[in-house]
């Protein structure tokens, strides 16, 4: 997570803007919901910050300020997550109007492309606003997702924002609490220990064919799926570490919106 920290620009502040709170940079922070697991609910699951995504500098997000009456006031805003703070592009800033009828929407990762037909100025709820963007993004996840960027750029997050506190910098604070659209599959491959010490372990050979998910650590494997439809995950790992032969991989990977599930091949 993080925040925008920006000076106030007295320039634009007059009197009735400061007590009518209109004239105050939005200073934005930032919070993934994290994945819970397949067919638990929200209610019960319990935190684990393996499934929450941790946000690293360079990374973007894009902003709408849309007004009560279903009108796009911020369109498309680029913000830059410098490992601190959320930044607006030079010469670029987002204010609060006092307006309680007024929606703040976020989504992640940001994309240039991203047009008016896209969103859905009148929708109540980030969901509803993105409910273009989200089932066009499932249908063109990609294939390739072996790097961190690679991963990120396929795991799509939509926010709500709701305003806060004035900040001792006269800033307004904007909370955006990001969910997850897309589905997420946690694949375990086995493992040889090679001595009765844990820290020496040998990870087998293996190859992916249409699929290529990202390793996390060790043996452990993600890749962001579409909640719409299930793919075949092949593969082959090395089963026996004396003779080297292989044992073919094929799993069905599927998961719910903002869910993720867990496959072990061959006891993980």
């Amino acid at each position: 997570s993080g925040i925008i920290l920006i000076p106030i620009m007295v320039s634009c502040i007059s009197d009735r803007n400061v007590v009518e709170n209109k004239c105050y940079p939005l200073a934005v922070s930032v919070e993934d919901d994290g994945f819970i697991q397949k067919n638990i609910t929200k209610d019960t699951r319990t935190i684990n910050n393996r499934y929450t995504t941790t946000f690293a500098k360079g990374d973007k997000i894009g902003l709408y300020i849309v007004d009560g009456s279903g009108n796009i006031q911020t369109n498309n805003l680029c913000l830059t997550y410098d490992g601190t703070y959320w930044n607006y592009p030079p010469d670029t800033m987002a204010y609060y109007d006092n307006t309680s009828t007024t929606k703040y929407y976020a989504y992640y990762p940001y994309q240039s492309t991203i047009t008016s037909s896209n969103v859905y100025p009148y929708g109540t709820d980030a969901v509803s606003f993105f409910c273009n963007l989200i089932p066009a993004w499932g249908l063109n996840l990609p294939i390739d997702q072996s790097t961190q960027a690679k991963y990120s750029a396929a795991d799509l997050m939509v926010g709500d924002g709701s305003i806060g506190n004035l900040m001792m910098n006269a800033t307004q604070s904007l909370k955006i609490n990001m969910y997850h659209q897309m589905g997420m599959v946690e694949i375990n491959m086995p493992y040889y220990y090679l001595s009765t010490d844990a820290n020496y372990k040998y990870i087998p050979g293996l190859t992916w064919t249409n699929m290529i998910p990202y390793s996390m650590s060790d043996s452990t494997f993600h890749c962001i799926v579409s909640p719409m439809s299930s793919i075949r995950l092949t593969g082959q790992y090395i089963s026996n570490l004396n003779s080297n032969s292989f044992k073919n991989i094929s799993e069905v990977l599927s998961s719910n919106t903002g869910q993720y599930q867990t496959i072990n091949i061959d006891g993980g």
